[in-house]
């Protein structure tokens, strides 16, 4: 292995492995003390189930509250927020041909915001993921880890992973929010000046939510410099089907779908 392939190793499983389920972690007890009632109800199963002991994995089936809260947090929270795939064939997508070669970005973090397929999309309700009420939603309506033939290996490691380190913290500690502090997540890539018709406001219950979806294509400009050619889902009735504006600090060239 050659130094290269020795840094990429561990770049993949700091990043991949770690990262991930550390900001899940973090999101998880922000949501926690934001909500006492759940907290509660946390330590109630971890207290009942452990009886003082450490968690192990064997016991990550036995706490159906404790995997109910990690999946609500990776739904309202996602440690990746984006994720990218490129087309290997030409495809049509809402009347719209991506061709081969384009860069598809698809966000968990606006599609699991989507009322269509959950309830008050915009709360924290571990309980909707209870074998009673979990809901009939379309397949990748839910998809933090990707999916299809891509999806995260680490998929199963990190919920068992995320539970035990929810549960075996619940054990010892309670959270509260410092008072007079808002926590804000950024939101990278776009804003509403420079995409007419998406809304980062996206927690708020009973209004449509912005692109699931963008395609994003390398364009080269009559100057020579290179631009990007970003087509999304957008909402408002009345807004220009095509604009200029920026989209990670680049020049970029906005084209709407309806």
């Amino acid at each position: 292995m050659t130094d290269q392939q020795l840094r990429d190793e561990v770049m993949t499983m700091l990043l991949a492995g770690h990262e991930t389920t550390a900001l899940a972690l973090s999101w998880a007890w922000f949501l926690l003390a934001s909500h006492p009632e759940t907290q509660a109800k946390l330590q109630e199963e971890v207290d009942r189930i452990l009886n003082g002991r450490l968690p192990s994995a064997a016991d990550v089936e036995q706490l159906p509250y404790t995997n109910n809260l990690v999946r609500e947090t990776m739904r309202l929270y996602p440690p990746a927020w984006g994720i990218t795939r490129m087309a290997a064939q030409p495809v049509e997508i809402g009347g719209y041909l991506v061709p081969a070669g384009s860069n598809v970005i698809l966000s968990p973090w606006v599609t699991h915001r989507d009322s269509r397929f959950f309830p008050q999309a915009g709360a924290f309700k571990p309980e909707r993921w209870a074998p009673d009420q979990e809901s009939a939603a379309p397949k990748f309506a839910y998809f933090p880890f990707g999916g299809g033939p891509r999806i995260c290996i680490g998929n199963s490691f990190a919920l068992v992973e995320a539970a035990i380190l929810l549960a075996a913290v619940a054990q010892r500690f309670e959270v509260a929010l410092v008072p007079g502090q808002t926590i804000e997540p950024p939101l990278y890539g776009w804003s509403e000046d420079s995409i007419p018709g998406i809304d980062t406001d996206v927690s708020r219950d009973g209004e449509q939510l912005p692109a699931a979806l963008l395609i994003v294509k390398d364009e080269i400009n009559q100057a020579g410099a290179s631009a990007l050619l970003v087509v999304y889902l957008g909402h408002e009735d009345g807004l220009p089907h095509a604009v200029t504006g920026s989209f990670g600090g680049c020049d970029a060239h906005f084209l709407r779908l309806r």
